[in-house]
């Protein structure tokens, strides 16, 4: 799994008494400290779908929502999110 882009983190330190940049820097990290967690079997699917140019914006988009929009609960839950929304966007 690649490091993913620190929007939330970086937000936090250019606006750190912002409390919607606390929570998605905190939900980041607990994500990325979870990441070893992840069965390697769905790391490689979602490898698979990381690959191509609109999996690479959904990623992009899913992670500017952590802290604001949604919360995982760990980086396990994320990917089995974004293989099921890269799927679904496939077949739409």
């Amino acid at each position: 799994m690649s490091t993913p882009p620190n929007g939330g983190i970086e937000s936090h330190f250019e606006h750190p008494n912002d409390e919607r940049n606390v929570k998605a820097a905190d939900a980041l990290e607990r994500l990325a400290s979870t990441v070893d967690q992840v069965d390697t079997k769905l790391l490689a699917v979602f490898e698979e779908k990381f690959a191509d140019e609109d999996s690479i914006f959904l990623l992009n988009e899913m992670l500017r929502q952590i802290g604001f929009h949604t919360d995982y609960v760990d980086a396990a839950d994320f990917v089995q999110d974004f293989i099921a929304k890269a799927l679904r966007e496939a077949v739409a």
